[in-house]
């Protein structure tokens, strides 16, 4: 299953899958409809994944040297 999530924030990505867990731990849908949610589910964690770890490499380095100074740098490419 290849889904593209391009567009979807994180907060709706995440909110769709607080839904999707809502719904498997009631426990009250068919069989095969648990296993499509459960394979959204999982596309939607991993697009969750790649916007943090983006968010991560943008959030500034904060480094101290030898004397205490302390400087950050950018992982932005």
């Amino acid at each position: 299953m290849s889904e593209s999530f391009e567009g979807t924030s994180f907060e709706d990505a995440l909110k769709e899958l607080e839904a999707i867990a809502s719904k498997l731990e009631g426990g009250n849908i068919p069989l095969e409809m648990a296993i499509s949610s459960y394979e959204r589910a999982v596309a939607l964690q991993k697009h969750c994944s790649v916007i943090l770890e983006k968010a991560k490499m943008r959030i500034k380095s904060i480094a101290v040297d030898k004397e205490g100074a302390i400087s950050t740098s950018s992982f932005e490419a």
